[in-house]
This record gives C-alpha cells, sequence and structure tokens, in this order.
C-alpha cells in the first residue's frame, strides 16, 4: 500500500471539494478581474455652414417680391385703359354735319385735323358739309357771317384715345377771297378767281386753276400750284417740295424749301424773267429761262437741300 503522505516539511494540499480553492486558468481570467473598458471612436461634426459676412448693405430684394412691385402698376393702368377705352367705345360713328349761310365779304376757315377742299358753288352761297367718323369726341361744325367775315369752325377736340378723320368740303363763290387755318390735313382749293390764302402745319396743299394772289405755306407737307393765272405767288414748306406751273406768265413769283426740291414752270413766249435760283446742297437748272436783270417780272426759287429748277411750259 503506497504512501500518500506529503512528504515531511510541506503542508498537504485539501482535498477538492471540501474547503479547497482552485486556481484560476491562465487563459480564463478571474470573475473579480474587471473588463477592460470599451472605447468608442470620435467622429468629429461636420462644421457648420459657413455664413457670409454682412456686406453692411440692406439685404437684397426676393425676386417674387420685385415682380410684384413691377406687375401691380401695370395691371392697374391696364385696366385703367380698358376702362377709358370702353367708355369712349359707346361714343363712335359716322360723321355727317352740314351748314348753308348767306356769304359775307370774305371767308375764314380754321378746322384743326380735317382734310379741307374749297371749290365754287353753284349759287354764290356758303355750303358746308363735314364727312367722316370718329372715335371718342364727337366732331362739331359751326358756321357764321358777323361783320363781313363768314367764319366756318369745328372739328375734333383732342383727347387721348380719341380718333378723327373728317372732310370738310366748303363751297363758296368763286371770287370770295378765302383764309384756310389748317392742322393734320392737306388743303385743296380749285377754279377759284378771288385771293387764296392756305395754311397748314402737317399737310399738302394742292390748287388748280387760281385766278387771284396765291399764299400757301406748310411745314412738313408738298405744295403743288398748277393751271394757275395768278399773278403774285407765294409758296413755302419746310419738308417737302414745291412745284408750280403757271398758264400765263405771272408777275411775282416766291417758292422756297429747306429740305425738298423747287421746281417753277413758266411761259416764256414774249416774256422774259429775273430768275433768281439757288440751293446750299444741290443742282440749279435755269437754261430754259435766261435771267433779264431789266424784266419786271421776278422769279425767286430756293432750297437749302435739293435741287432747284426753272424751266419754260411745253
Amino acid at each position: 500500500m503506497s504512501d500518500t503522505s506529503s512528504p515531511p516539511g510541506r503542508p498537504r494540499p485539501p482535498a477538492a471539494g471540501y474547503g479547497s480553492v482552485q486556481q484560476p486558468s491562465a487563459q480564463q481570467p478571474s470573475a473579480q478581474q474587471s473588463a477592460p473598458p470599451r472605447v468608442t471612436p470620435t467622429v468629429p461634426s461636420p462644421p457648420p455652414p459657413s455664413v457670409p459676412p454682412p456686406s453692411g448693405g440692406p439685404r437684397p430684394t426676393p425676386l417674387w417680391r420685385t415682380l410684384l412691385y413691377i406687375l401691380v402698376p401695370i395691371v392697374g393702368l391696364g385696366l385703367l385703359v380698358a376702362a377709358f377705352v370702353f367708355a369712349l367705345s359707346g361714343r363712335s360713328g359716322p360723321v355727317d354735319l352740314r351748314a348753308d349761310l348767306a356769304a359775307g365779304t370774305s371767308l375764314s376757315v380754321q378746322v384743326p385735323n380735317a382734310a379741307v377742299s374749297l371749290e365754287p358753288s353753284a349759287d354764290d352761297q356758303v355750303h358746308v358739309r363735314m364727312t367722316g367718323s370718329f372715335f371718342g369726341n364727337q366732331p362739331t361744325l359751326s358756321a357764321t357771317t358777323t361783320g363781313g367775315v363768314t367764319e366756318v369752325r369745328g372739328g375734333c377736340r383732342p383727347q387721348i384715345f380719341s380718333r378723327c378723320a373728317i372732310t370738310v368740303a366748303v363751297q363758296l363763290p368763286r371770287s370770295l377771297p378765302v383764309t384756310v387755318t389748317g392742322q393734320n390735313g392737306r388743303i385743296t382749293a380749285s377754279a377759284l378767281t378771288g385771293r387764296v390764302t392756305l395754311t397748314t402745319t402737317n399737310g399738302a396743299i394742292d390748287t388748280d386753276g387760281t385766278v387771284g394772289r396765291v399764299a400757301l405755306q406748310t411745314t412738313n407737307g408738298d405744295i403743288r400750284v398748277s393751271g394757275a393765272t395768278s399773278k403774285i405767288v407765294e409758296a413755302g414748306t419746310t419738308n417737302g417740295s414745291v412745284t408750280l406751273e403757271f398758264a400765263d406768265a405771272p408777275d411775282s413769283v416766291d417758292a422756297s424749301s429747306t429740305n425738298g426740291s423747287v421746281t417753277v414752270r413758266v411761259p416764256v413766249d414774249g416774256v422774259d424773267y429775273l430768275v433768281n435760283a439757288r440751293t446750299t446742297n444741290g443742282s440749279v437748272n435755269t437754261d430754259s429761262v435766261p435771267s433779264d436783270s431789266t424784266s419786271r417780272r421776278s422769279i425767286t426759287a430756293e432750297t437749302t437741300n435739293g435741287a432747284v429748277t426753272v424751266e419754260a411750259l411745253d
């Protein structure tokens, strides 16, 4: 029987299960030993969005507000215009006005914004007829004789969105002196033997077969005289051509323009003329009507920009 006793001098370990304590294995840590702390990696937070530093001026206005500032006045103005045009739409239509009266010793016609025509009457009375159309302001016509002067007045009163297209036809005694002051319209006169004075600002002037003294003036428009037997004719325009044609030799002719050609045609058989023709920018032709410095008949034709021609009537 073997001896299980411990060597002398060494204490015998207690048997397992009877209060003995087992030593922990090197591979298994002791329960009393705390586990190492878990380390969570730190992720840096993204930087806040950069804000531009204040410039010191006012903040920009949003686009929608800018458009609102622009569109609201435009829409309001459009509605106002539409309402105004709608109100005028009920005031439009054709024009046919007449006036008849005895003639005085002279005739004066003042009808702006209209074409005016003059011709002899069959009964030596004055007859006026206004025709055309209007939108907005309705045209008026009046004819009176006071102190020997027969006056014709009327036309359309200027107003925004108002429009008139009218013609005033005047019949008068053939020999009655007549003065027409127009504006923005053509003036024509035919077969009148009395003195004729026609003035307009924007429109052409045409006469045919005049006998008495003639004075014609316009700003923007051509002037044409044909078949005249008048002894004295004055015709001037600023922007337009001047063409004067005489059936009989005149005593005095004065034709001028600023921007436009000037042409004078006269009979030359048995007559001569003192001719003064000049231009600044253009040609001058007086070959068929040589100038005679001793003549009592004179022709002055001049312009600034355009040709000047004084020629014999064919």
